[in-house]
């Protein structure tokens, strides 16, 4: 059989055609329409036009070429403001709807004359073209345009190119950069977004751009000066270079505020933190916390021969593959479990005690205290205890895409009706009325302490276990299950999602098949779930993944991870992960204590590398994981040490933790 021969490379051909097309365009005349207008453009070019189709098709020049003025009457419009070969694209497109932009000021004067002529359709034609030639050379020229003709669209992905290029901008087109007004600096140096390799070069682009014109700019330095996040720069930096600088010292704002810095360094006093790193400053982590769970019919006699502080929340760095250890565990929250990672924090969920009052027999009221982990200063912060109601029950904890801290909570009579009562009408299969499945979802205010309520429904009935995924504006409840007692007595397919914006809940698509033990996450834009499925005799973890655009769910790979491991799902740079952990029981020589990494063009998971630990406990999930960011600076702290491997800790009774 003859060898498939490859397609040619023609692409030079075709732009060439393509540029031979856009230079022959001209108006066509008939016998019955000829054409009756006539373009005048730049160095006297002339075109000639329909008046009907110029008119139909731009509100310009429908209001000039009817009415009595002198265009219309001669036939004759002067447009000496555009070149040849702009006109002649925006002919093609006023009479084909389409136009081939092949050059970038070509893509520049089609934004001039769509804004002149106002053709609403040719202008995204031209951003879209715009946005593909962006580039290091003329993004600054780019932006300006942007803002004299309100390209919106392509203002806001200039101004995200301009930042994530910041850097190689300086240095290539330093004198572009330099001109730039006070203001404008003022907007790029005070982004999050600025890619930077260090808060200094901040600083030193500000006196570059002072020095560049010393005399008329040295008295915008104070204002400047105000934006560089003086705590995450270095020490020796801070003392000297800035400290010494005669702009810093003949301003005692600027000089208190280095000589604080330096101060705040020295103390170490990270839990008063008031700013956040810049987003280039920061690396994307793994960070995992134990969930050992002490017996309690042992804990009495024995909880004292050994000390259960010290459990270390771990550090796993993707980019480098390495373990480090964050810190520790206090006492007094081990085995909780309920942790989420939110605006550089960890926060903990840990239940007050129940109180039996006579109206409510079988429970009490619920109090929730927060704990606060702050990794730049190794300290916890208990926050005040928060009444959640009578009431209500706390079923999740999670946070939105917005970077606010969220709680799932129930009527108490989803969950806490009697057992007996629970298995009698499920195996009748009797539907409750749904008015006794009220859940709600509540947004907690940092600032005052204090819950507030976003929204109620009654989608979720009796379930539980079922999986909370925040993407955009909208909440995901996928899937969970109905228990009587360690009974699975139903397993859920359905997914619902509330708007956050609009205070609306919408039905979509089912998974494709029924799953326990369910985690999901959101990464490139889609949402990826895993949970527990029975194939015959064998057990998986089983993946799917959602489209919103097609409104579907797809398998993917399933895990290599163990089902009982109670695999969860991560995302980090953009990457997709995997961890899962395991009790280790004796005789067990291979835990399954692993992270593995999603490869989506081979369709597999890749182990990544062994979590160095190593829980008996008899908790569900042995530990528990979180994607967050971490300041780059903060890789050199003596607090990130490395971390020994293959430690575990014991079920309670054993005697002490045992290095391996």
């Amino acid at each position: 059989m003859a060898a498939l021969s490859q397609p040619e490379d023609n692409s030079e051909h075709v732009t060439l055609m393509l540029r031979k097309e856009n230079k022959c365009f001209m108006p066509k005349e008939t016998p019955d329409q000829r054409c009756d207008v006539k373009l005048v453009v730049e160095d006297g070019k002339e075109f000639k036009a329909h008046k009907h189709v110029l008119s139909e098709a731009s509100p310009f020049f429908e209001k000039l070429l009817n009415s009595p003025m002198k265009e219309s009457r001669e036939g004759i419009v002067r447009l000496e403001m555009f070149s040849e070969s702009a006109m002649r694209d925006t002919l093609q497109f006023i009479y084909t709807g389409d136009v081939q932009i092949l050059a970038e000021e070509n893509a520049k004067d089609l934004v001039v004359s769509a804004d002149y002529f106002l053709l609403p359709s040719l202008k995204p034609l031209a951003e879209r073209a715009l946005v593909g030639m962006l580039n290091i050379s003329n993004c600054i020229s780019v932006y300006y345009l942007c803002q004299t003709y309100q390209c919106q669209e392509l203002l806001a992905k200039t101004k995200k190119y301009i930042l994530a290029n910041f850097t190689s901008l300086y240095e290539t087109n330093r004198e572009e950069v330099l001109n730039m007004s006070s203001k404008e600096m003022e907007m790029w140096l005070s982004s999050d977004d600025i890619n930077v390799s260090a808060e200094e070069d901040v600083y030193k682009i500000i006196l570059a751009w002072i020095n560049h014109d010393r005399n008329k700019r040295q008295k915008y330095f104070a204002e400047l000066f105000h934006h560089v996040r003086l705590v995450f720069a270095s020490r020796d930096f801070l003392s000297s270079d800035i400290l010494m600088n005669d702009l810093v010292k003949d301003n005692d704002s600027c000089l208190n505020r280095a000589a604080e810095a330096i101060n705040f360094i020295d103390s170490q006093n990270y839990g008063n933190l008031s700013t956040s790193p810049r987003k280039s400053l920061e690396t994307s982590v793994i960070v995992i916390t134990t969930a050992v769970r002490p017996n309690r019919e042992r804990s009495k006699t024995v909880l004292g021969n050994w000390d259960l502080s010290g459990q270390p929340i771990l550090c796993y760095f993707p980019g480098e593959g390495r373990w480090c250890k964050l810190g520790e565990m206090p006492r007094e929250w081990l085995g909780q479990g309920e942790f989420i990672f939110c605006r550089g924090k960890l926060y903990g969920k840990n239940l007050g005690s129940f109180r039996k009052r006579p109206e409510f027999p079988l429970f009490g009221p619920l109090t929730i205290a927060i704990a606060c982990y702050n990794p730049y200063s190794n300290c916890w912060t208990k926050l005040p205890y928060v009444y959640g109601g009578s009431d209500r029950v706390l079923r999740e904890i999670f946070v939105g895409s917005d970077n606010e801290i969220y709680a799932l909570e129930s009527e108490k009579e989803v969950v806490a009706y009697r057992r007996e009562r629970w298995y009698r009408e499920a195996l009748k299969e009797v539907e409750y009325e749904e008015t006794r499945y009220v859940s709600f979802i509540r947004k907690y205010k940092v600032e005052s302490n204090s819950w507030e309520d976003v929204t109620s429904f009654r989608h979720l009935r009796r379930k539980q276990d079922f999986c909370i995924v925040s993407k955009d504006d909208f909440v995901y409840c996928i899937g969970g299950v109905e228990r009587c007692g360690k009974l699975v007595v139903k397993i859920f397919t359905d997914v619902y999602r509330y708007d956050l914006s609009r205070s609306q809940w919408d039905k979509v698509a089912d998974i494709q098949e029924p799953k326990t033990l369910l985690s999901g996450i959101v990464c490139n834009g889609k949402i990826f779930i895993t949970g527990k499925v029975e194939l015959g005799m064998n057990e998986t973890s089983q993946c799917e993944v959602y489209s919103e655009t097609t409104n579907e769910w797809q398998f993917i790979a399933s895990l290599n991870i163990r089902p009982e491991a109670s695999p969860k799902l991560l995302s980090a740079d953009d990457q997709l992960y995997a961890l899962g952990s395991c009790m280790w029981n004796e005789g067990d020589s291979t835990p399954d204590t692993r992270v593995e990494c999603y490869d989506a063009d081979k369709n597999e998971w890749i182990l990544k590398t062994e979590i160095p630990i190593r829980i008996r406990s008899n908790s569900r999930r042995a530990v528990n994981a979180y994607s967050a960011r971490i300041f780059k600076g903060f890789l050199s702290n003596h607090q990130l040490k490395s971390h020994n491997p293959w430690r575990y800790f014991p079920e309670v009774g054993e005697g002490n933790c045992v290095i391996m």
